[in-house]
């Protein structure tokens, strides 16, 4: 059985891009949490691409980050 090695980049790539969106100023005509949103969005699309874990279990963490951090809440997922 091989076991596939998970390469630091593969976490740092979307982890960095999701600090990196997170902390710059929102753009004028959307709310924080918006942007936010976008900002665990495209987080979610680089991890699937750099694949640190299967894309099932990034999307329900990408949730979770959304539900923990208010950017959303459960009832409107």
């Amino acid at each position: 059985m091989s076991q596939n090695k998970i390469k630091p980049f593969q976490w740092a790539v979307p982890l960095g891009i999701l600090a990196v969106l997170w902390l710059i100023p929102t753009p004028g005509g959307l709310t924080d949490q918006a942007w936010h949103m976008f900002a665990i969005f495209v987080a979610t699309i680089i991890g699937i691409l750099t694949a640190p874990l299967a894309s099932g279990a990034l999307m329900f963490i990408a949730l979770a980050l959304a539900v923990f951090t208010n950017t959303m809440t459960l009832n409107e997922r």
